[in-house]
Formats: C-alpha cells, structure tokens, sequence
C-alpha cells in the first residue's frame, strides 16, 4: 500500500496497558504490523521529508513516540526487515501476496509464540492497486478484466487470510485488518486517471476485495478497520480552495510537499505526519471499540507533532473522535442498517496561513509518482466528530 508516513525518534518505548472507560482492562502488549510503505518507518531507510524529515512520521511512528506503543525495541536488521522497530514488518512496495511471500507473517508470527506480540494490525493492499506498478492502470484500462480480475481479487483476499491463519496459528492475539482505500477519488489519481467510468472499474474491484475480507472476518473474530468508508467520506470535506482546516491551520490537500502544511509529502505517494496523525486515530478508535482505550491526538498536538508552532492551548476535543467503531466493515454501497461513517464537521472558511520559510502554495493537480514506493491518502478535517455506527 502506499501510505505516506512518517518516522520515529529513538525513544524507548512501554508496554502499554489500556482501560476502558467502564472499568474493564485490555492490555494492549507488544504491537505487530504487517503490511507496505504506509506502516514502514518514515525514519528509516526510506527517509522521507526531506528538509522537514526529523518531523515526517507515520502513523505507527506517532502512536510510538506520543502513546508509548510497544512495537520493539529499534535497530538495523538484515532483509528482508532493514531498519525499524522489531515488531513491525510493514515492508516498502509490499503486496498483498508478498506479507507472504517476503517473510512479514512468518516473522511476526515467530514473535506472537515467544510472547513479544499480542495485537496485530494488518494493512495492505494499496500496492496491487498502484500506479508506479501499473497494478491500477490494468484494471483501469480493462487489460485486467473478467477471470483475470476474478482471480486478481481472490488472490489479494487470499494473501490476506493466509497470513491471518499464519498468525492465529502462532499464539493468542486480536488481529485487526484495515480495508484498502479507493485513491481513484485523490487529486492525483483523478488527473493521471481521467475517465470515470474506468476509474469505477477499480472501484469496484476495490469494493470487491473489502466485502471478501469481511466475510473472511466475521467467524474468525477479526477486527475490520474500514479505512474504505473513512477515506471516502472524507474527501468531499476538503474546501473549495482545497484546504482542510486543522486546529486554525489550513493544510493542503492537493498540493504535495514535504512542508507540514501539506496532507501529502512531496514525493506525492505519502501523507504527511499530520494525514498520519489522522489516520492514528482512526487506529485509536478501532482498538477502542475492542476494549483498548488510548488518548487519541487533539488538533494542537497533530499539528505540534508535525512541527507546526507553536502549538496553542488546547482543551478542545479530538479532530476525529471515532465512537464505537464498527469490527464489521460496510463499504458505502451496503443498505445494511448501521452502515457506513457519518462525520459532523466544521471547516474553517479563512485563508490560509502562508506555511514558513516557503513560497505561496499553488493549488494544483501534482502527477502520480512512479517511483517504487506506496501511498494510502489519508483525510481527515478538524472539529469532526465521526461515528462508526
């Protein structure tokens, strides 16, 4: 998947435990990630940022350095693992089938059975339908069509249930597993990919793909984090101008840069601390409604995570307060009751403050990256509050 996240500082790190607010406990214990360039550490090998790379981090990296997650200690590791916390796998430019193939489940489960690891989050998928691998352009394009779709999608659900089975197999853990993103909606994607009716194409083997992981969810007590519905719903909440407003700032979403005004580093693959500080939340609220409660990232500390100051007093709640969210995920084109995200929010009509030490931001639609990384957008708006229900 192509996730544009960011990194870590070396700090040690806790084992967590989490209560809920109604008395009962859940340890949330050492965290393995399975999955692509949106989990992999930003302050890695990878380096993203550029110039503002020492606050570029992904979601993971956020959760590490301002919650006390446990995902293992830090170091360099030989491949197929390279630099990076010890219990996340997350691998650059990963499909589906190579959690598989490429070791990421087999490791992961490795540590489950000696006791290191017992949550796990599983989220992929972004890369077998990417641009810089053509993996969306086929199916766009209709040269992936009919049996050979057929089997696209069933071998991705199956990739994902392989390495599920491989890790329940391993030991007691709570396996989440996220729902692949449509980026057909992105400023990028709709410029590269300009014809709608081939981008429902995709879509809709998107759609196909999540709604095989629910069934696969459902009897064997896996948590599904529906980042399909999250993206979507999202979107359309960015202003005319282009702009989220988090906090009082405004931030970009369809400008790339590596500057933290931006939703989308510069590379245009992968969000900006401040789309990953969103999207930790959305994670926040998913082991919420399974019994792990952890302070989500109120605006002012999204946006002080990112480096943007100085940070204001901030007792206002959450930019995205995720109450109860769904374990089944419902795609946007279910009528099942109680599907989907309904989202309140309030978007700032001011103009935009001149990010620092940078010329002005012009709006535009940036070409799809083709270089080998991957990229989830992520979206998010300040003083939303968004139920799962």
């Amino acid at each position: 998947m192509r996730l544009h996240i960011i990194r870590r500082v070396l700090l040690p790190v806790a084992l967590l435990t989490c209560s809920m607010t109604s008395g009962a406990q859940t340890p949330l214990g050492g965290v393995g990630i399975l999955g692509d360039s949106s989990s992999d550490e930003f302050r890695a090998d990878d380096n993203r940022g550029g110039a503002y790379a020492a606050t570029t981090l992904n979601w993971a990296e956020l959760l590490v350095n301002h919650r006390s997650v446990d995902l293992g200690s830090w170091g360099v590791r030989s491949e197929p693992r390279r630099a990076g916390y010890a219990y996340n796998w997350a691998r650059s430019g990963a499909t589906a089938a190579e959690v598989v193939s490429g070791g990421q489940a087999a490791g992961l489960a490795a540590q489950i059975t000696a006791g290191n690891v017992s949550t796990v989050i599983l989220m992929v998928g972004a890369n077998d339908f990417a641009s810089w691998n053509d993996t969306y352009t086929g199916v766009y394009d209709g040269s992936v069509s009919g049996a050979s779709l057929t089997a696209k999608i069933t071998g991705i659900v199956e990739s994902v249930r392989l390495a599920v089975d491989t890790v329940q197999r391993a030991g007691a853990a709570k396996i989440f597993v996220a729902t692949l993103i449509d980026r057909g909606t992105t400023p990028a994607f709709l410029a590269a990919y300009p014809d709608p009716l081939k981008r429902q194409r995709v879509k809709d083997a998107i759609v196909a793909v999540n709604a095989e992981l629910r069934q696969m969810a459902t009897p064997n007590d896996i948590q599904v984090v529906d980042l399909f519905s999250y993206g979507t719903t999202l979107l359309p909440l960015i202003d005319a101008s282009g702009y989220l407003n988090i906090g009082g700032e405004k931030i970009s979403a369809v400008a790339p840069g590596d500057e933290p005004h931006h939703l989308v580093l510069g590379d245009n693959e992968h969000g900006g601390t401040v789309a990953s500080g969103l999207i930790a939340n959305y994670f926040i609220g998913a082991l919420a409604a399974a019994g792990i409660t952890i302070a989500p990232f109120t605006d002012q500390e999204i946006l002080a995570n990112a480096g943007i100051a100085p940070p204001r007093p901030d007792t206002a709640a959450p930019s995205i307060t995720l109450i109860a969210p769904s374990t089944t995920a419902i795609g946007p084109s279910s009528t099942a009751a109680g599907a989907g995200t309904v989202c309140s929010v309030s978007v700032g009509e001011a103009a935009p403050s001149e990010p620092s030490n940078e010329t002005k931001v012009v709006v535009q639609h940036a070409p799809v990256s083709r270089s080998r990384r991957m990229f989830i957008p992520i979206t998010g708006v300040p003083s939303a509050s968004c139920a799962l229900t």
